[in-house]
């Protein structure tokens, strides 16, 4: 072995350095620990020297954030308990049917727990066939169960068919096939292309735009939001047009950008029409 400072008695943070470990990690010096809050961990001489490792994993917990009176669903946080789950809090939490029930606020915050069970009960009882959520239409219930709750068979407004656990329609977490995610660009204009409506492209939703020039495109809505897509590609075509002119690329006209052919024959044909265009005296 080589040499290696001896950290015995010595204190990091809320740790008390005990003795030397016998493992090693990745080949690393292994020292054993004792926490103000009781528990013994082993910390790595560099998670140490560093003080990137200051207790066994209370100090966090200390640190974590306050929910009580908030409410998720139908569960109102009580208190935080000293149980821990994957390193986080465990809290009590009351459901609006009077149970008590334990969650991480992870849990609580991502929706993926917002009653003590009870609401997974309410949605195997209740039949929400013929009724509509946002832009989806329940068609009939399936035979299928996710995470304890039923799937329905679903039809977006836009024609497609979708399947949807019950809770993510009764609490409003999904309102379309995803169709609608996103802002509504109709009507808005970016560059030279005007946004007519939403269609779907292979497996994606795209915009379909009308350019100055007169053409049809499909574009994501990121790129018309971000600049990168202003034009059918006209506009590339009447930069390149202008190369070697004195011209801009808004003085170029449509109807010699759509002519097929090379970029060389049409600055050809940019040339000879300014050509005539010189007065001489």
């Amino acid at each position: 072995m080589g040499r290696f400072k001896d950290l015995t008695g010595r204190r990091f943070g809320k740790l008390t350095v005990v003795a030397l470990a016998k493992e090693r990690r990745h080949g690393k010096i292994i020292w054993k620990c004792q926490c103000d809050c009781g528990n013994k961990h082993l910390v790595v001489s560099s998670g140490l020297s560093s003080g990137h490792t200051k207790s066994c994993g209370c100090l966090k917990h200390d640190k974590a954030e306050d929910i009580a009176g908030v409410r998720f669903g139908k569960l109102t946080a009580i208190a935080p308990t000293k149980k821990r789950l994957r390193s986080n809090v465990v809290w009590k939490c009351r459901c609006d049917c009077g149970n008590e029930t334990l969650a991480i606020v992870a849990d609580l915050k991502r929706r993926h727990v917002m009653s003590c069970g009870c609401l997974q009960h309410e949605a195997v009882a209740l039949d929400l066939t013929n009724q509509k959520y946002g832009h989806l239409s329940v068609i009939k219930k399936t035979t299928r169960r996710l995470n304890g709750n039923v799937v329905y068979e679903c039809r977006c407004d836009c024609g497609k068919t979708n399947y949807v656990r019950s809770c993510s329609l009764k609490t409003g977490s999904a309102r379309s096939c995803g169709c609608m995610r996103g802002n509504d660009l109709t009507g808005q204009k970016f560059g030279r292309l005007t946004c007519i409506e939403l269609i779907k492209k292979g497996r994606k939703w795209q915009w379909k735009c009308l350019c100055d020039c007169g053409n049809e495109t499909t574009v994501i809505s990121n790129n018309l939001t971000r600049g990168h897509t202003t034009s059918c590609g006209c506009f590339k075509i009447a930069y390149g047009l202008t190369m070697g002119t004195s011209l801009i690329p808004d003085e170029i006209p449509d109807d010699l950008v759509k002519l097929k052919g090379s970029v060389l024959r049409l600055k050809k044909l940019i040339k000879e029409k300014s050509a005539k265009s010189v007065v001489c005296y």
